[in-house]
């Protein structure tokens, strides 16, 4: 018992730490815990009742011997006592080889339990009491005052006073006995004494110590084999919880669809199907909310909800908004192109017409903040060169793009892209029930008003100065002239504008590459207000290259400007905004 207490508390202990550290709370433990604890109660309540049982029965059958062997000593006894005359008796006490022990017969002793008896004779003196006349100890003819305890000398008068046999147990410094004391009658009805018969105790305990460790034996095997196959069964009816248990974690890592085999009829059965029913029903709705949110999202892209701390499209409200540095990214085509497009088109050619720039500009990390007609506006929060570098990819369209651009009606001369950079507010505006992301900046309203003067200059890319400067490298990667200056009427500056023309066709760009030095001078002359000084040099420029539709903007102007009284009130600004 003690060591099964031992065993029970180090596993419980053991459990406690590997809980504690590697929070390993599995149900197989805890199942063999409360059964190796169930099965300990029961076994030391079992061996309890078996020792008990044991105990009665061994004394049943020792008080049974102890009746008979007194029965029968008595009946010797007494036949002795009648057969002598009471004067010449000798004693009566029998020799062991004469006695019957328990009717068992002598071959048969040797196969048998030991039983340690004795019995004593106490006949009646005429004083009272009672002297012991015969007797296997060491105690004869003295009175059973030195011998027996107070408690044997009351129930050796009461036996002889009532002739009733009278058991009890006695213990003392030699040890536990049961004694028997039979009333000794003769036939004529003279009471003779009483005799005692006493079996030890001791061997009782002994006998039964003997059974409880073959019964500890046992039970320990018993115990041990009842452990293996309880965890062999648990191992075995726990295995569908275990795959039900990874599966689950699979799926709260976002593998979705995912189902466990349905084997039986039974709960785990039926808890089974139920994770099946609900992985299938998780990934469809999961799925319903994607194709949802990706619905969402063409209308509203993600990355406007990142930049306004949204984590999805049911979290935006009116009136949310941010501000931050951006590149803006305008593009349309020219005026006639648009009104031919929109007169004799339908929305698919449209639709033709912005696919690829929309798949450019966000491969390049820029987002579609709306569309306008043929046309388009983006930002670009990451890189302003990430933006020019769309601009140019989608001015380099390939051959057979170009053909189906041209039979929709829109001539790939009509493109123009225009790049600015500044601070920009992105909100949300409309109403309750309609709402729409909207940026709000003086360099968006620069960059739409830029494209539409692309192709009065002859270019197909224009930037401001703030974009230029934020594109490191920017001469030594690309090719740009300076174009001239606009006036921001916002903020009463000039802005200086370039014409990237990276994007032009090979013979557009030839010419620009070849004359950019002769036009950039012709430019600072006419921002001098050297107007003559400029028309001669736009002249030159257009001996070499015909078709510089900004060097022809120049010459009028110069023209118009190198014979006015009042040059101090010209204004060298290409255009005001």
């Amino acid at each position: 018992m003690y060591a099964g207490i031992v065993f029970l508390a180090v596993l419980l202990c053991l459990y406690w730490y590997v809980y504690c550290k590697y929070r390993v709370q599995t149900i197989l433990v805890r199942l063999l815990l409360v059964f190796l604890l169930g099965l300990f109660v029961a076994d030391h309540v079992l061996e309890g009742w078996i020792e008990e049982t044991i105990r009665q029965q061994l004394e049943k059958n020792q008080t049974l011997a102890m009746t008979i062997l007194g029965e029968q000593l008595r009946k010797e006894i007494l036949t002795g006592l009648e057969t002598k005359d009471r004067g010449e008796k000798q004693g009566v006490l029998l020799k062991p080889e004469q006695m019957i022990h328990l009717g068992i017969k002598e071959e048969e002793k040797e196969s048998t339990e030991p039983m340690n008896y004795t019995y004593s004779i106490f006949a009646a003196s005429e004083s009272g009491g009672f002297v012991i006349e015969e007797s296997m100890t060491e105690y004869k003819k003295v009175p059973d005052a030195w011998c027996c305890s107070a408690e044997n000398q009351e129930a050796l008068k009461t036996s002889y006073e009532t002739g009733k046999c009278i058991n009890r147990l006695d213990e003392n410094e030699s040890g536990k006995w049961n004694r028997r004391f039979l009333p000794l009658l003769l036939s004529d009805g003279t009471r003779y004494g009483v005799l005692s018969v006493s079996f030890e105790g001791n061997l009782l305990d002994y006998q039964i110590w003997k059974y409880q460790k073959n019964l500890r034996a046992v039970s320990a095997l018993l115990f041990l084999a009842l452990t293996v196959l309880l965890l062999l069964l648990l191992v075995l009816f726990l295995r569908p919880l275990k795959k039900l248990k990874e599966t689950a974690e699979k799926l709260s890592a976002g593998e979705l669809g995912l189902t466990v085999p349905v084997r039986g009829h039974d709960e785990i059965a039926n808890i089974s199907a139920a994770f099946n029913q609900m992985s299938m029903g998780i990934a469809q709705h999961v799925q319903e909310i994607q194709e949802m949110s990706d619905g969402y999202y063409k209308f509203i892209p993600a990355k406007i909800l990142e930049l306004l701390g949204k984590e999805s499209i049911q979290q935006v409200e009116l009136g949310d908004q941010m501000t931050g540095q951006m590149t803006v990214l305008s593009l349309c085509t020219s005026g006639d192109a648009r009104q031919k497009q929109i007169a004799g088109n339908t929305y698919r050619e449209l639709n033709q017409i912005l696919e690829t720039p929309v798949t450019v500009i966000t491969a390049h990390q820029g987002v579609v903040e709306h569309f306008e007609e043929a046309g388009l506006s983006a930002f670009f929060t990451e890189s302003s060169e990430e933006a020019l570098r769309a601009a140019i990819e989608i001015q380099r369209l390939p051959d057979e793009r170009q053909k189906e651009i041209s039979g929709a009606g829109l001539m790939r001369d009509g493109r123009t892209i225009a790049l600015t950079y500044g601070q920009v507010t992105i909100g949300v505006i409309g109403n309750g029930n309609r709402m729409e992301a909207a940026t709000i900046s003086m360099h968006s309203a620069l960059a739409k008003a830029l494209r539409l003067k692309g192709e009065t200059y002859g270019a197909r890319i224009l930037l401001t100065h703030f974009v230029y400067r934020q594109i490191p490298d920017f001469e030594k990667t690309y090719h740009a002239r300076y174009l001239g200056n606009v006036y921001l009427r916002a903020n009463d500056t000039l802005e200086r504008i370039y014409d990237v023309y990276d994007g032009d066709a090979e013979e557009d760009f030839y010419q620009k590459e070849l004359t950019r030095p002769l036009f950039e001078q012709g430019v600072e002359l006419f921002v001098a207000k050297k107007f003559y000084e400029a028309r001669l040099v736009f002249v030159e420029v257009l001996k070499q290259y015909r078709r510089d539709r900004a060097a022809k903007a120049y010459l009028y102007r110069c023209d118009k400007y190198y014979k006015s009284a009042d040059v101090e009130n010209v204004t060298t600004a290409l255009e005001q905004f």
